[in-house]
């Protein structure tokens, strides 16, 4: 929670908090109309990584591949963002999270494990890196 504070500002959580309550409850057309609304008023990656949490929900809640090459272009986007900063590395984390997630809903559990393994030692790293330094 701690790193959340660090990284992102009070109406941009809230901003995620509301979106994230539509996307919960299906509320899928309504969450697409909400995301438009804060293009320009909320960071671009911040953005995309909603709309990836949204694609992979959608495809999975009306067992569908329809928005498939979108959801795999955007995922591609946000994973290879420069980890140059704490927020750049937490969308990272957030895109492999949801990329493994999609690809272990349809079978691919290496690919699924990879990107998992990717989300979870970005942090680990800068861990290892910290205590080394001490």
């Amino acid at each position: 929670m701690i790193l959340l504070f660090s990284v992102f500002k009070d109406f941009e959580i809230k901003a995620v908090d509301s979106l994230s309550k539509l996307l919960y409850n299906e509320r899928f057309k309504d969450f697409e109309a909400s995301l438009r609304g804060f293009m320009g008023k909320l960071d671009g990656n911040l953005l995309r990584c909603l709309k990836l949490a949204f694609l992979e929900l959608y495809m999975t809640d009306n067992l569908t591949e329809y928005r498939r090459e979108e959801f795999l272009a955007l995922l591609d986007t946000l994973v290879s963002l420069p980890q140059d900063n704490l927020r750049n590395k937490v969308f990272v984390a957030v895109a492999n999270s949801v990329g493994a997630i999609f690809y272990g809903r349809r079978g691919d559990i290496l690919k699924a494990l990879s990107l998992g393994n990717v989300a979870f030692n970005l942090f680990q790293r800068d861990k290892g890196a910290k205590s080394r330094n001490l």
